[in-house]
């Protein structure tokens, strides 16, 4: 057994910066939210389904950043040489249920963008009948990703009682890492097409030039989604390789 790491050395954190970036996140999600509330309810008055998984997307936003406070107080942003077995178990705890309210977050915000859609398809043409068919790919996908995180381990607690651990039936890394980027990669396919079903849809709307330009350009974002997903999903497979992730 080496000597224990230099108080200095792990006097080191990032958890500062890392809950400065995802609660300045958070909260312009929640103000966003907000504003799409008001305007939607007090002033269009035509708050749909779209709006309420929104909704629930955003709380996901919120139970996500609230998981990021516990696991910071159990390591995150630390050396990895420098937490405690305790903190590790707490921090395991924390980080299983985090994963879960991410992933349903992702989806819903996908879930919602369809169904905003469909407020734009006239009623009877095929490209309704495609957006459901997306939905319930989403919604198949999420069921699976949530049995694949929920039962990584068995019994479930084993994925952070590190006493069950050793005689428990869990995935290996390279399966988990597996797992992960199959899901990163049906993820980047998802937003890809979610950002470019919009522009023929958009094209044949009896509108104005500028509102369908306005309209491309906006739905057109979720192609950052999309970018940040490869990022990720490279960033994924290097993780179990780095003796510090």
């Amino acid at each position: 057994m080496g000597p224990p790491p230099d108080p200095a050395y792990c006097a080191e954190s990032n958890a500062h910066e890392i809950l400065g970036t995802t609660g300045g996140l958070m909260t312009l999600a929640v103000i966003i939210m907000g504003m799409r509330f008001v305007v939607r309810a007090a002033m269009l008055k035509s708050l749909g389904p779209d709006d309420y998984v929104m909704l629930a997307a955003t709380l996901m936003a919120v139970a996500t950043f609230a998981c990021f406070v516990g696991e910071t107080h159990h390591g995150v942003g630390k050396h990895i040489q420098c937490i405690t077995q305790v903190d590790y178990a707490a921090f395991a705890k924390w980080q299983w249920s985090h994963s879960l309210v991410v992933m349903w977050g992702v989806i819903l915000v996908k879930i919602s963008i369809a169904l905003f859609l469909m407020r734009m398809v006239p009623p009877g043409k095929r490209w309704k009948s495609f957006l459901w068919a997306v939905i319930a790919f989403l919604v198949a996908f999420m069921l699976a990703c949530s049995g694949t995180l929920i039962w990584q381990c068995v019994p479930i607690d084993a994925a952070w009682n590190l006493s069950k651990k050793a005689t428990a039936k869990c995935f290996s890394n390279n399966t988990f890492s597996a797992i992960g980027l199959t899901n990163s990669s049906i993820n980047c396919t998802t937003d890809f097409l979610l950002a470019a079903l919009p522009i023929p849809i958009i094209v044949r709307l009896q509108v104005n030039r500028r509102t369908k330009v306005t309209l491309v350009l906006i739905l057109s974002l979720g192609y950052l989604a999309c970018a940040a997903g490869i990022v990720k999903a490279v960033k994924q497979a290097r993780f179990f390789d780095e003796a510090d992730p």
